[in-house]
Order: structure tokens, then sequence, then C-alpha cells
């Protein structure tokens, strides 16, 4: 709103091409990417591309550049989640998976907590554009950290 001047509309429309994104890479693209490439070269790949649709919205200056931006922030989250999901499921022993799934997810639920939270604090600490610049050089952390990730030896 602050940025583009959007209201609940634009605002109702930007998440419906969200949605419809999200449904197309989850729903058709993930499993053909696993299958060609594997998990471990997707999810490194998923969070760059989040890195550079995160990091690019302060330069967001057209509809055009946003939905380029929500573009590439929907793919990378719809390839690098379950990439990461199914490694860390299938590298974890039988006998602990379920714990180790279960940890993992609590981990993504407490950065789905703190994230607004820290995003709010460096809004209104140092403008707009900060939370942005952060979560993009954190995803940027992750994904050179993602690159180390090893495909289970019975995967592509």
């Amino acid at each position: 709103e602050r940025a583009h001047g959007w209201g609940p509309r634009e605002t109702g429309y930007f998440f419906g091409f969200i949605g419809i994104m999200l449904v197309i890479v989850q729903g058709g693209i993930v499993g053909k990417a696993v299958r060609r490439f594997g998990e471990a070269r997707v999810a490194p790949f998923g969070a760059f591309a989040m890195m550079i649709g995160i990091g690019m919205v302060p330069w967001c200056s057209s509809v055009e550049l946003i939905l380029i931006s929500g573009a590439l922030i929907v793919l990378g989250y719809g390839l690098g989640n379950p990439s990461l999901n199914g490694l860390v499921s299938r590298n974890a022993p039988d006998h602990i998976q379920g714990a180790v799934l279960g940890a993992s997810q609590s981990a993504q639920a407490l950065c789905r907590v703190f994230g607004p939270i820290t995003a709010g604090a460096l809004f209104a600490a140092f403008g707009p554009d900060m939370p942005y610049y952060v979560g993009g050089a954190i995803l940027a952390v992750a994904g050179l950290a993602a690159l180390r990730l090893k495909q289970p030896a019975d995967e592509p």
C-alpha cells in the first residue's frame, strides 16, 4: 500500500495470482523437477529463486516487475520447501524419521512466527526496504548451505 498505493482489490488480485502460481508449481512442476534433477539440486535453486524475488521487491516500480518478483518467490518456495522436506525425511534414520520431520516442521513454524516480527522491527527501524534486503541475504546463505546437500543414494 505504501509503495504502490494498492488497496484491498489490487492486493486480492495479487494474492490470487500467487495462489494460482503455487498450484501450478506444486501441482505440476516440482514433481517433474525432482524426478529430473533430484531434491538436492532443486532445493538450492528454490532458495536462490526466492532470494532474487524477495531481493528485487524494493525495485519493483511496475505491476510487471511485481508479478515477476512474486512468481520468483512462488517458484522458489514451491520447489524448495517440498524438496527440503523430502530430503529431511529420506535422510533421517527410519526409527526417528517422524521425530526429525516433526523437528523440521517446528523450526519452519518458528520462522513463520519470528520472520514477520523481525521484518516489522526492521521496517520500523530502517525503512520499508530493509526487510527485503535482510530476507534476501538470509536466503543467499540458505542457498549456499543448500548447495552442500547430498541426494540419498537411491535417488537421481
